[in-house]
């Protein structure tokens, strides 16, 4: 099962919160204040998300950064057996985790449903991706349903380990409608059917990914976590 929550950046950002000497040296080499206060609040939104989820007490989960990948997640010195993976956009935070296993194939992104430049987002599509939605034509596919399409594929990127050094046309998307809770959506990586999970609200559009050979499940609710 994988459980998730969004939640919204905090106003200010504070190196008490951080539990690991790798997350403290890590905010204090960020000169943006917004890159402080994405750190701060990924770590201790994924830490108290952890200590719901397998019912420990969050001032004994720390967060720690990987080489490679997402971060990891540890108590008492040793790896907790999950994966964890966070993404930021605008002024909020989707995170989710996968209880069980560590290094699972699970990835997640979000973008604020603001404008913004197309043409960027319109390179992403694939040619499949281009005659199913627009015709050619990127002005006849709507900025949500665009940006609907980029947060499936970087889930899905982040989900192979790879995030945009690959390229996001090895991604196809079939459906780029979404609704208000996470439901499945059709998509292809690298000629592959993988699960995804996809919502929209009225200020973001949402995607959760896993490309585990087995099936998975997804919490139809946000994992409640106290700050």
């Amino acid at each position: 099962m994988i459980f998730w929550n969004l939640s919204r950046l905090p106003p200010v950002a504070r190196e008490e919160d951080l539990r690991a000497e790798s997350e403290r040296n890590a905010f204090r080499s960020f000169r943006s204040l917004r890159r402080r206060r994405e750190w701060v609040a990924g770590r201790v939104a994924a830490r108290r998300l952890i200590a719901s989820v397998l019912e420990e007490p969050p001032d004994e989960v720390e967060i720690v950064p990987s080489p490679a990948g997402p971060p990891r997640a540890r108590r008492h010195g040793s790896d907790l057996p999950l994966t964890l993976s966070l993404a930021h956009g605008g002024e909020w935070l989707l995170c989710a985790v996968r209880p069980g296993v560590a290094n699972a194939p699970l990835g997640v992104d979000l973008e604020p449903l603001v404008p913004r430049r197309r043409q960027a987002l319109w390179r992403a599509l694939n040619g499949q991706e281009i005659e199913r939605f627009a015709a050619a034509d990127p002005d006849r596919l709507p900025l949500a349903d665009l940006l609907q399409v980029w947060t499936i594929k970087e889930a899905v990127l982040k989900a192979a380990g790879r995030g945009l050094r690959l390229s996001p046309r090895r991604v196809t998307v079939s459906d780029c409608s979404a609704k208000g809770s996470f439901a499945p959506s059709s998509v292809l990586f690298t000629g592959r059917a993988v699960q995804v999970w996809t919502r929209r609200t009225e200020r973001l559009a949402m995607a959760i990914g896993w490309l585990g050979e087995e099936p998975e499940e997804i919490s139809s609710e946000p994992t409640r976590i106290d700050y």
